[in-house]
């Protein structure tokens, strides 16, 4: 078992992708995703980097250079089943935000638990 750590080149604000090894296979952990520019760049690396689809998704905080790219991966990248979101209320609020602007392809799940 193993764990890789991706820094996806995003300029401003960050993104890494975690790859981690475990004995159903490779689980895929996306924290953060840049500005909103940078959602296309993030989309590509996971479709190359992470082909079955996310496993988790993190935003560390409310700054547009980390959860602006977010909106385009929510609304486009592969996302499995039971994938978990770990977004505090503002980031959430922002993601969604950015999302509608974008006219999203489909609609995500919103829970209160």
């Amino acid at each position: 078992m193993g764990l890789l750590i991706d820094m996806i080149s995003v300029g401003q604000g960050d993104s890494f992708l975690l790859t981690v090894d475990g004995q159903a296979g490779e689980a895929y952990v996306l924290i953060d995703a840049g500005q909103p520019d940078a959602g296309p760049k993030v989309l590509n690396y996971l479709n190359q980097f992470a082909p079955t689809g996310l496993d988790m998704v993190i935003a560390t905080h409310i700054d547009s250079d980390y959860v602006g790219g977010l909106a385009s991966v929510l609304t486009h990248a592969t996302l499995k089943r039971n994938a978990t979101f770990l977004l505090n209320v503002s980031a959430f609020k922002e993601c969604l935000r950015l999302s509608t602007l974008q006219k999203p392809s489909r609609r995500l799940p919103i829970s209160a638990e």
